[in-house]
């Protein structure tokens, strides 16, 4: 049908920890259907959740049971599947000890949630997911943030994420090199 929520008209006030429900209209056919979203607390509170307790600590079951089995990340470094940023989270925790995810905004429009998401650790070993490759380790505290907009199915689960960061300052970080041609 493809609507948008400002062709959607809310039937009910939404009180907290609630279900949201709107009615959309389909103006070519004039028929009406009946959409559920889960409510604004539940998404925020799952969101939180899987930082802390899935992808800081290692659930790989709990991230199963959040993301869709066709999950998509758009990032700048690329489109990834589920496998593929479990992957990226592992290395996370691998490389950064004390490895933590905290969501410092959380913003919830229907299934869209978006997040300033701040990531820190200690950089004690080898990172292979940046741009220029593998970095040896520095042994600080590192602190980086993304921007995310997330995706979400009708049941509240993970379907699709874009993510962007400061490249630059994360390598910064890292004490990597990089070329002045890459600053440019």
């Amino acid at each position: 049908m493809g609507l948008s929520l400002l062709e959607c008209g809310v039937l009910a006030s939404v009180p907290p920890r609630a279900t949201a429900i709107f009615l959309a209209i389909d103006k070519t056919t004039e028929r009406s259907t009946i959409m559920a979203t889960p409510d604004r607390a539940s998404l925020a509170d799952g969101l939180v959740s899987i930082g802390e307790d899935a992808i800081a600590t290692s659930n790989d079951a709990l991230l199963d049971d959040y993301y869709t089995d066709d999950y998509r990340l758009h990032s700048p470094a690329g489109d990834f599947n589920r496998d593929e940023i479990k992957a990226y989270f592992a290395a996370l925790r691998e490389s950064f000890t004390d490895f933590r995810i905290s969501r410092a905004q959380i913003l919830v429009d229907g299934n869209l949630v978006s997040a300033r998401t701040v990531m820190a650790g200690r950089f004690d070993k080898e990172f292979a997911y940046t741009p220029i490759g593998t970095v040896a380790p520095n042994g600080q505290r590192v602190q980086w943030e993304l921007i995310n907009i997330f995706r979400y199915t009708d049941e509240g689960r993970l379907v699709e994420e874009w993510v962007q960061t400061d490249t630059y300052d994360f390598l910064r970080q890292l004490d990597a090199f990089i070329s002045e041609d890459a600053r440019h």
